[in-house]
């Protein structure tokens, strides 16, 4: 994942907080990642078709830390 401001490919280290839940068998993942250099969250949204479909990554942001 990297950063929506700044391009800046974020590390394991600088998540916040992944939350997951099922929805009529899909599975939908949303991280919330903090970017060091601008102080700005970047949300990775993962949704994983249970019906065989592709599995689809967006990003979602800047949003600031205050």
């Amino acid at each position: 994942m990297e950063c929506v401001k700044c391009k800046r490919t974020l590390l394991k280290e600088e998540q916040i907080i992944s939350i997951s839940g099922s929805i009529m068998g899909d599975e939908h993942t949303d991280t919330l990642y903090l970017c060091p250099v601008f102080k700005v969250y970047t949300v990775e949204i993962c949704w994983d078709n249970f019906t065989g479909g592709d599995e689809t990554v967006s990003a979602r942001g800047p949003f600031d830390k205050d």
